[in-house]
């Protein structure tokens, strides 16, 4: 049992100091970046539809301009359901505002998951739906469409997914670039009741990229997380469990080089998991 510990506990720490060197060269991003990467993950993955076993239904807030007058603010909506056979379904609604201009983008996704031994899952995703921007010059809207892969057991999870592979003008004047690659991994150790869990979150886009280094220590109801963002962005983190509800704060601490505004951000995410289908949680994924 000693030994059992001891070689997780040096996995963990090799790990996160590869996570940390990793992000360093990283800088900026186009697509909009939630940094309670839990909170958002139909958004950046359509391999993560249906993973919770249960059906799922969440909302991500964050401000990030703190201008007087030309606030941005992004919400994103999104529901899951695991539909049994290895199927899942879901959708994903997400509304930016600034000044004069806002922007939807709304996706249908569908993963397919196959066990992988006893304990192990890989999950194939498909998203598609629609970008639609209004501003002071007219409104475009534009087909949108990504794809994910996702590996996970109840230890570890690695996922790459890529979005805007529709790869137009419009859109790529709207996201700054087009497709856009996400990297998602990480890990959970369980020592008695506490979970340590460290993450990391990679944007590679054409000409622009970013990444996010993520480590969370939960307890029993609670947990406290802590995050640094290649923009120089540092967050604090805090969130709380009620029963099947989850509920998650954080605070952006610094101001990173890419923008002047980008300071004092708040950002709120609830999560409601309904077990529907109780005999499948054995291959679900539970991410701190």
């Amino acid at each position: 049992m000693l030994y059992y510990q001891t070689a997780n506990i040096k996995f963990m720490k090799n790990y996160f100091l590869f996570v940390l060197l990793f992000s360093t060269y990283l800088s900026y991003s186009q697509d909009i970046e939630f940094s309670n990467c839990s909170g958002n993950l139909l958004y950046i993955n359509p391999a993560f539809t249906g993973t919770s076993r249960n059906l799922r239904i969440g909302v991500s807030g964050a401000a990030e301009y703190r201008l007087k007058k030309n606030k941005y603010f992004a919400t994103n909506i999104y529901a899951d359901q695991y539909l049994g056979k290895n199927n899942g379904i879901g959708i994903s609604y997400l509304y930016e505002g600034y000044y004069k201009w806002t922007k939807e983008t709304f996706h249908i996704n569908y993963a397919y998951q196959v066990p992988v031994g006893k304990i192990n899952v890989l999950s194939i995703g498909l998203k598609g739906g629609f970008v639609k921007s209004d501003y002071i010059h007219g409104s475009n809207i534009e087909a949108d469409g990504g794809i994910g892969l996702l590996f996970y057991n109840k230890r570890i999870f690695a996922s790459y997914g890529v979005s805007h592979l529709t790869r137009t003008i419009f859109i790529k004047e709207v996201y700054g670039t087009a497709p856009n690659h996400n990297v998602f991994f990480g890990g959970n150790l369980n020592i008695g009741n506490i979970k340590i869990s460290p993450q990391i979150e990679l944007n590679l886009g054409s000409w622009n990229s970013s990444g996010l280094a993520l480590m969370k220590i939960g307890y029993k109801w609670f947990s406290l997380g802590a995050a640094f963002r290649t923009d120089e962005s540092y967050y604090g983190m805090f969130g709380v469990k009620i029963k099947n509800v989850n509920l998650n704060y954080s605070y952006d601490f610094s101001e990173p080089k890419s923008s002047p505004y980008i300071i004092n951000t708040h950002e709120f995410s609830v999560q409601l998991l309904l077990n529907t289908l109780k005999n499948e949680n054995e291959r679900a994924i539970n991410i701190l």
